[in-house]
Parts: structure tokens; sequence; C-alpha cells
């Protein structure tokens, strides 16, 4: 049979040990395709962060528990001030473990998958015919497994971890506070509610120029790559300054998307950073109140700014955890266009061993 006869092969006939995605036009389909391989690691993941937000909104209980005992000042109590001391010693080792475990669980599913979408994306580059590189430079690809792969680890890594930390922590921390005090906890709804208002705006355009830098980004590979490549023809053709103007555009343009990222986000994060700052205020002058007409202890006043402190953390993690996704699933929608590109139903067969060896010597 000669080796330029075309037969029927499947979609593994090049790399036979990878699996290929299924065809889908919606992102999470796909998404979900390659997390639900690592199905148990995930749910070892979510009892670990399960475990480590109870842990965190438990301290605080102790430590209302050990200021109220010192506030009495009874001699007798000091039995069991040592005990809540150690239980809060040894909640503090238990949740170094389990917060450290749950990196694990979802960190290495990350990886794993980064190095099966880039085993698929070769596989489909290597199946794929002329024509389409012939309307997809090399740079744009490049961008693509590079950037955009890349985009995708840290959605199913560190973004997975956090958005069950925050939608944990958002849980449980709020109903700790309502339990103290539903009046205060109100209070605090108030500027978080204010925040989020206009960060969500702002997000809208964050999300908007990630989308057009991304594009910005593969349109600079794709020239430098051909530039690179066709240095030869540049030189001899005298077309060095239309090069270097054209490059300096493309440069010029992904620059000022970045420019307009960075102002959006110093725009943003400060707002969410200094929450903190407006809840603890606010605990301080409400809670204060509270405590002067005895209706609050001063435990209990200790304990819900410890609580404020801990649903700061989730709420400023909120907003940059909200535009790695924006960005990870822009990337998978980029990484869509190849792998859900259609393949000739005939392929040629493969050379021998002999030709490829003449043919790469």
């Amino acid at each position: 049979m000669s080796s330029a006869q075309s037969i029927p092969l499947s979609d593994s006939a090049f790399i036979p040990l990878v699996k290929m995605p299924p065809k889908t036009d919606n992102k999470f389909v796909l998404l979900g395709y390659y997390v639900k391989q690592h199905w148990l690691s995930y749910s070892i993941g979510i009892i670990t962060v399960l475990a480590t937000n109870w842990i965190a909104v438990s301290i605080p209980e102790y430590v209302r528990l050990s200021i109220d005992l010192l506030n009495d000042g009874l001699q007798a109590s000091q039995d069991l001030l040592w005990e809540y001391l150690l239980i809060m010693l040894g909640l503090a080792l238990i949740m170094i473990i389990v917060r450290t475990s749950s990196r694990m669980f979802f960190f290495n599913p990350g990886r794993a998958i980064e190095c099966q979408i880039k085993n698929d994306m070769f596989k489909k580059l290597m199946a794929l015919q002329k024509n389409y590189y012939e309307k997809n430079p090399s740079g744009n690809i490049i961008s693509r497994i590079n950037n955009d792969i890349t985009g995708v680890r840290m959605i199913c890594g560190f973004g997975l971890m956090q958005a069950f930390n925050i939608t944990t922590a958002l849980s449980m921390t709020p109903y700790k506070m309502w339990l103290l005090s539903p009046n205060l906890t109100l209070y605090c709804i108030i500027p978080i509610i204010l925040v989020f208002t206009v960060v969500r705006l702002g997000m809208r355009v964050l999300v908007q120029n990630m989308r057009a830098r991304m594009e910005s980004l593969q349109r600079l590979s794709g020239f430098t790559v051909s530039s690179l490549s066709a240095i030869d023809l540049i030189k001899s053709k005298t077309m060095r300054e239309w090069s270097t103007r054209r490059f300096e555009k493309e440069n010029q343009d992904m620059l000022r998307r970045s420019m307009k990222i960075a102002w959006t986000r110093s725009f943003v994060m400060p707002m969410l950073s200094n929450l903190e700052h407006f809840l603890k205020i606010l605990v301080l002058l409400i809670g204060g109140m509270m405590v002067i007409q005895e209706d609050f202890t001063i435990g209990q006043l200790t304990a819900f700014i410890a609580y404020s402190a801990l649903l700061t953390f989730p709420l400023m993690s909120l907003g940059w955890v909200t535009t790695m996704f924006q960005q990870g699933l822009v990337g998978l929608t980029s990484i869509q266009t190849v792998l859900q590109q259609d393949l000739p139903r005939a392929k040629l067969l493969p050379l021998t061993e002999p030709k490829r060896e003449k043919l790469f010597a």
C-alpha cells in the first residue's frame, strides 16, 4: 500500500493514548469534561476547604470565652482559660495541616488538566491540514498554547479552590456574626453592598479589556513569529522600516489595553482591600456603643471584629477570583477554536519509520 494512499483513521491515530474531548460549543461543558476526571481529588479538596473554614470560625468563639473569662477576673477560672488556649492552639495546628492539604488536592489536578489540554491541543494540531496553518499564524497558535492554557490551569487549580473557599466562608462567617448580633451584622452588610455594586461595574470593563488584550497579544505573537520566519525576505526587500512600524503599532495597542486593565484594577482592588478598615470602624463604633450600654460584652465585640476580618479576606479575593475566571474562560473559548476544528474524513497513511528517519535526518 502506498504511503500516500488515503485510508480512514480514527481521531486517536496520531496519539492513541490521548482521548480527545467531546465537540461542544459550551465552554463549561468542555471545562467539566476535564474537571470530572479528577472528581475524587476535588471532592477531598472540598471537604478540606469546609474543614478549614469551620475551624477558622470556631477559633473566635474561644477567643470570646477567654476574654470574657479574663474580664470577670476570677482566680478559679485559670484552669478553664488554659483549656481554651490549648483548644485554640490545637485548632490552629489542625488548620495548618488541613489548609495545606486543600491546596494539594486542588493544585495537582490543575496541573494535570493543563498537561492534558496541551496533549489534546498537540494531537489536534498534528491532525489538522495545511489550510488551517495558512489561516492561523504560528504566533497565534503559540499564544493559545502558552497563555490561554495557563489561564485554564489557574481556573482548575487556585480558581476552583478559592471559589469553594469564598462560598463556604461567606456562608459560615455571616451566620456566626448573626448569632452574636443580628443588628450589627445588618449594619456590616451596607458597605459591602455599596462596594460590590461599584466593583461589579468595574469588572465588566475589566473583562472587555482582557478579551481585547488577548486578541492583541495573539496578533503581536503572530506578527513576531512571521517576521522572524521571513527575516531574509525583509532584509532583501528593504522592509525593515515597515516591519518596525507594524510591530510598534501592535505593541502600542497591547500596551494601551494593558494600561486600561491596570487603571481598572487600581480603582477596583483598593475598594475591596479597604473594605476591612470600613468594617472595623463600623464594628467599633456601633459595637462599642452596645458595650457601653451593656448589650454586648467585650469578648463578643472582640469575636465580632475577628469575624469581620475573616469576612473581608474572601471579599477581597472575590474580585481577583472573578477576574481569574473571566480571563480563563476567555482563554478556554480561544482553545475551543482549535479543539473543535473538523478533521478530514480520510487521512493520509503515516510515513513508514525509514522514510521518517530520512525526512528528519
